[in-house]
């Protein structure tokens, strides 16, 4: 299974990479830099030029509103767009940048709206939990807020997130910073604890592919 996974703004993957059974492995090149951080490395390079900064050169001046998007702070960086000159190549920097930011608030509202209208439950409830991660700032951030409030209330979105909790708790304690080996033996019966309790889910079917006994 990857260990890193690059989706874009419809949850399309863009990227995989690594392993998420070799989080403590190390390549054996200058520096010797973990397996699954180099993974992310060649992802993010090879992803680079679809995402918001692709193909453009910020220029000076323009830092703050480039790490905000480089952070997926797009609230903040629509809002810092707006104090940018309109002229020279800052100017055309924020046109470009404004015209791209714009177009993906709306694109992942209309996706949340989509997915609610089709019945979609849970994958309503991620998609505008995504949208408020990076549009916290928006003005429409309350009504998302208050239908995803709504939404996970529902007895099958509720055991979608319960799912989700539980595989994170095993993944931690059995493949995290702080697990050993021994832990790692056993965890196939943990993760078949999870699959079986929270069959049908996302996390339970997750569960499943590391519920096997080595």
């Amino acid at each position: 299974m990857p260990a890193i996974v690059i989706l874009g703004p419809d949850f399309e993957v863009l990227y995989k990479g690594g392993n998420v059974h070799k989080g403590n492995y190390y390549v054996n090149t200058a520096g010797k830099p973990p397996l699954n951080f180099v993974a992310l490395t060649d992802g993010l390079k090879r992803v680079g030029s679809k995402g918001l900064l692709g193909g453009l050169k910020p220029p000076a001046g323009t830092e703050r509103v480039v790490a905000a998007v480089k952070a997926a702070q797009l609230s903040n960086a629509l809002n810092g767009v707006k104090y940018m000159a309109d002229t020279g190549q800052v100017g055309a920097f924020k046109k470009e940048l404004t015209k791209r930011l714009e177009a993906l608030q709306t694109q992942k509202r209309k996706l949340f709206d989509d997915l609610e209208k089709a019945g979609k439950k849970w994958a309503a409830f991620k998609a505008g939990s995504s949208y408020l991660r990076v549009f916290a700032q928006a003005k429409d951030a309350g009504e998302v807020r208050t239908k995803l409030s709504k939404l996970q209330y529902d007895k099958d979105v509720r055991k979608e997130l319960e799912a989700q909790a539980a595989f994170k708790r095993v993944m931690a304690s059995t493949y995290g910073p702080t697990s050993n080996s021994s832990a790692r033996r056993g965890a196939w019966a943990l993760f078949k604890q999870v699959a079986d309790r929270y069959k049908g889910t996302e996390f339970g079917k997750m569960a499943e592919q590391f519920a096997v006994k080595k």
